[in-house]
Formats: structure tokens, C-alpha cells, sequence
């Protein structure tokens, strides 16, 4: 496969999970995967720990997730894994030793395959 074919495939894959992980979140919580596995994605070993060191952050979760994955889609995990209730909550002083709790992508996709 080229490179642009490998490119526009991962482009594509991208917009499908970005897809997939808003309509988990219209679900209820009590069908949501994310919701379901939540513990699961906290206690993997490749979730990381990342220092809320930006000013521009602050109630800006999706700049987080753009400067953290690529893309800002993944912001509703991110809020779900730290119990934020809202972009208006993500601000330094809510996280202890100020790290926000970063599933990587590899652990995001992997808990969309549990999907039924």
C-alpha cells in the first residue's frame, strides 16, 4: 500500500472511532462502554499520568486532547476517567498532584471493540 493509501486509511479509521465514541456517550451510562469499563481504562498499565502544566487547558479539555492524542474528540473519555462533569471543570485545581488520568489510544480503541 503507498503511503497516501496508508495515510487517507488512517485518516479514515480516526473519523470512524471519533464516530463510535460520541454515540457511546448518547447512550445511558448503564449501556455506555466507557462508563462500563471505566475502572479497566484507569488501571491499565499504559494509562498514563500527564502534568496539567498548560494554562491553555484550563476549561479547554479539547485543546488537552488535541495537544495529548491528535484529536479532540476523545475529551468525554477523558472528562468520564478524571469524574469531571464539564469542559467548565477542567481546571488545574481539580486534579490531585495536578496529573490528569490519559488512557492511551491503543486503550480507547480496544475498549470500543467491546462494544455490542
Amino acid at each position: 500500500m503507498s503511503k497516501l493509501a496508508n495515510f487517507s486509511h488512517e485518516i479514515q479509521q480516526k473519523r470512524t472511532d471519533e464516530k463510535l465514541i460520541k454515540e457511546e456517550f448518547l447512550k445511558p451510562l448503564s449501556d455506555n462502554i466507557f462508563f462500563l469499563n471505566k475502572r479497566g481504562m484507569i488501571l491499565n498499565e499504559n494509562t498514563r499520568f500527564v502534568k496539567f502544566d498548560k494554562n491553555e487547558w484550563s476549561r479547554n479539555v479539547k485543546k488537552f486532547c488535541i495537544d495529548t492524542y491528535g484529536v479532540p474528540d476523545v475529551y468525554l473519555i477523558v472528562l468520564l476517567l478524571n469524574e469531571i462533569s464539564s469542559q467548565f471543570g477542567f481546571v488545574r485545581e481539580r486534579f490531585p498532584n495536578t496529573n490528569i488520568i490519559t488512557p492511551t489510544m491503543e486503550t480507547i480503541i480496544t475498549t470500543l471493540s467491546y462494544r455490542t
